[in-house]
């Protein structure tokens, strides 16, 4: 998630003339992705971090074999890498302007 921050900062930057507006920029584009992994962090947070017996059980068991079925390893993937929604959507980010990325951005954002 980090890795995304700095190119989209990195891009509103270029993409206007002042700090100013090149932060409200970022900060406008990165506001539904961010909220879209907060909002996902809170739901699978108690299957990880549970003092219950049911919850680790149902992880290790259930959730564990569904993860190995096709498409869900390109889906969790795509989630911790945090590009299960386009990062730059907002932004204008397109596969012409990726051009001017270096290969291993490219990687990290479309793994």
């Amino acid at each position: 998630m980090a890795l995304l921050d700095a190119a989209a900062l990195s891009h509103a930057l270029a993409k206007t003339g002042s700090v100013e507006t090149a932060l409200e920029t970022y900060a406008k584009a990165r506001r539904w992705h961010v909220r879209i992994f907060q909002l996902l962090s809170l739901a699978l947070t108690p299957f990880y971090q549970s003092d219950s017996m049911a919850m680790p059980f149902f992880r290790d068991r259930l959730v564990a074999t569904i993860a190995k079925i096709p498409p869900v390893p390109s889906v969790l993937a795509s989630m911790v890498a945090g590009t299960l929604i386009d990062p730059f959507r907002r932004i204008g980010l397109t596969e012409a302007r990726w051009a001017g990325l270096d290969s291993r951005s490219r990687e990290i954002a479309n793994p």
